[in-house]
Formats: structure tokens, C-alpha cells, sequence
């Protein structure tokens, strides 16, 4: 009597491992992302507060909105003004930063989709006899 059952071959089963891998790598890429931008998000905080603690000690007890005038009127000046462009321009360092493990992600999503289609040709050829 002939089976009919599908069976695993040895191509679906690499093709499944490497679904399994592509999957796993596109994960950890995921999740060593969020771990950067937390963590430059957490520094950023920290670097906000202590700045206000460290150059405005007259003014920690001030409440946001009175903190806010007076960051608004001393963010006019040409002094600070030249200043915030000289700091944008080293800042571009970083987006190039992102911008690679941005790619490392979409590198990760690319090999788990062919590993998909590797894996879906095999069921197909398994289906077929």
C-alpha cells in the first residue's frame, strides 16, 4: 500500500532550521534595537536632569513650566544657537549608528522571508508526489 501521508524530507528539515535561525536572528536584532534606543533614552534623561541640577542649581526647585521660560529665552541667543549646530552636526555620527542596525533588521527579516519560500517550495514538492 502506497502512504500518503507528507513526510519531512531532509531539504524541509534544513529548510525549517534555517526558517527557525532567520527568525531567531531577526529577534535579536529586534531586541538589541530597543536595547540601544533605551538605553540612549534613559542617558538622555539622566544628562537632562543633572544638567538642570549641575547649571541651575538656583532653579531645581522651580516648577517645568517656569524651568521652560527660561530655557526658551536663553535658547535665542547666537551663543547657544551656534552651539546647538555645532552639536547637531557630531549628532549625525549617531544617526548613521541607527541607521546600520536599521539595516542589520531588514537584512534579518530578508533571510527568515527566503527561508519561508525554501521552506514553502518543499512542501510544495512534497505535495506534489
Amino acid at each position: 500500500m502506497i502512504n500518503t501521508e507528507i513526510t519531512t524530507t531532509k531539504g524541509m528539515e534544513q529548510a525549517q532550521r534555517q526558517m527557525e535561525q532567520a527568525k531567531n536572528r531577526m529577534a535579536l536584532e529586534k531586541k538589541k534595537a530597543n536595547e540601544e534606543r533605551r538605553k540612549f533614552e534613559n542617558h538622555h534623561k539622566y544628562m537632562m536632569g543633572g544638567a538642570v541640577h549641575k547649571y541651575f542649581k538656583e532653579c531645581f526647585s522651580f516648577e517645568e513650566s517656569e524651568i521652560n521660560e527660561i530655557l526658551e529665552v536663553a535658547f535665542k541667543t547666537a551663543e547657544v544657537q551656534k552651539t546647538i549646530s555645532a552639536i547637531k552636526r557630531r549628532l549625525s555620527g549617531n544617526i548613521r549608528k541607527i541607521e546600520k542596525a536599521e539595516a542589520d533588521v531588514l537584512k534579518a527579516q530578508d533571510a527568515l522571508k527566503k527561508a519561508e519560500e525554501k521552506l514553502q517550495k518543499a512542501i510544495e514538492e512534497l505535495n506534489k508526489v
